[in-house]
């Protein structure tokens, strides 16, 4: 048979205490008997299991305003009974039990009235009345309770002074946490024009603040610092979550991850992820439409000899053949290296830039004095092109 339990008692404060004095109760009860703090303790453990119960109770609105309901139903009961016990014995029997006739000593001296509690508060606070405990079955409970009710004024005197005057004049319930939707989060991402164009998976960290478990969010257990938090109340935690990026996306435009922003509290949903994409190449580079321009440096060297070059593209670096005697201002062609739209994809053109050395040693000075007398010619620019 089910006992009914004063959770207020068990949590150590007033009858009908306010919300926060509850919440404060069941933390510091909960960080004394946890059982990381009691390895092995066996009474510890069930005492932080009944905290739990009873802040599970206190802490809902609905359950809280049955308990309170009950609670308030069993001190009536316990202030009738206190009342009857005043009346003199001659009073009507109840229905369906028959009842001696008095005899004249008992007409002539009523029953003395019952002595009253010694401490009033610590009666009601214990559940006590007419020297019954506060451990009443519950189906007891509350069938006399219903037939207080109905017999003193119909169901709605019963309501208005039973459990539904909770609700309309008792203490106010502790309200749950008021839902609130998680914080968006933006997180800038770079990525190159190809990527933009085809489509890419970027792996990004978030990061996510969560109240601290172990000093449920004071930043403390026991009086000292909490070690898992360092008193700081909360924990930083970083989730690594690959996001794909379609083909086509524009630089400056957001691609959103839904419900992988910040927590949502009060039960309520997470935010959201957004990823700022921020379209980055080399900035020697030029775009025209689909065609990408730029440029390398020769020395006079490699421009006479030939040579091989890395050449910046928006995929990344790429090796270009430069043949011997390019002369600078000559333009290569890098076939579909450049921005993609579609099935089309341009090209990339490199102009060569030939650099004189400055700043010549002796030594130099007499090679390119010896090369110019090996070469006598002067050069003549070879005509253009129509």
């Amino acid at each position: 048979m089910a006992i009914f339990k004063n959770y207020y008692h068990i949590l150590g404060v007033e009858q009908f205490a306010d919300p926060e004095t509850v919440k404060a109760a069941f933390r510091k009860l909960a960080r004394q008997h946890h059982p990381d703090l009691n390895a092995g303790n066996a009474l510890a453990e069930e005492k932080f299991k009944e905290i739990n119960e009873a802040y599970e109770v206190l802490g809902n609105p609905d359950k809280r305003a049955m308990h309170d309901a009950t609670l308030k139903a069993m001190q009536g009961l316990g202030a009738g009974k206190t009342a009857a016990s005043k009346k003199p014995q001659a009073s009507t029997p109840p229905k369906g039990k028959a009842s001696p006739p008095p005899t004249a000593n008992q007409k002539a001296r009523p029953e003395p009235p019952p002595e009253p509690p010694k401490n009033k508060s610590k009666s009601a606070d214990d559940g006590k009345a007419g020297g019954k405990s506060a451990n009443i079955p519950i189906n007891e409970l509350f069938e006399s309770f219903l037939k207080k009710g109905f017999s003193d004024g119909g169901p709605k005197k019963a309501a208005d002074e039973g459990v539904f005057r909770q609700k309309k004049d008792g203490p106010k319930a502790a309200g749950p946490e008021k839902p609130q939707r998680g914080e968006d989060v933006v997180v800038k991402t770079a990525i190159t024009p190809v990527e933009a164009s085809e489509g890419v998976v970027k792996t990004v960290n978030v990061q996510h603040n969560e109240i601290c478990r172990r000093c449920a969010g004071t930043g403390k257990v026991s009086g000292s610092v909490c070690s898992a938090c360092n008193g700081e109340k909360i924990l930083v935690r970083l989730k690594k979550i690959d996001v794909r990026i379609p083909a086509g996306v524009k630089n400056g435009s957001k691609v959103r991850v839904a419900k992988e922003g910040g927590r949502g509290a009060g039960g309520a949903e997470n935010g959201d992820l957004f990823l700022q994409i921020e379209i980055s190449y080399d900035p020697s580079l030029r775009i025209e439409g689909l065609d990408v321009y730029g440029e390398v440096a020769l020395a006079v060297t490699d421009a006479a000899l030939g040579t091989e070059v890395e050449v910046p593209t928006l995929n990344g670096p790429v090796k270009m053949t430069v043949p011997a005697g390019t002369q600078t201002g000559k333009v290569f062609r890098l076939k579909e290296r450049g921005v993609q739209s579609g099935q089309n994809k341009g090209d990339h053109f490199v102009t060569v830039v030939v650099i004189i050395p400055e700043n010549l040693s002796s030594r130099e000075k007499e090679l390119y004095q010896e090369l110019a007398r090996l070469r006598p010619e002067r050069p003549t620019l070879k005509k253009p092109r129509l």
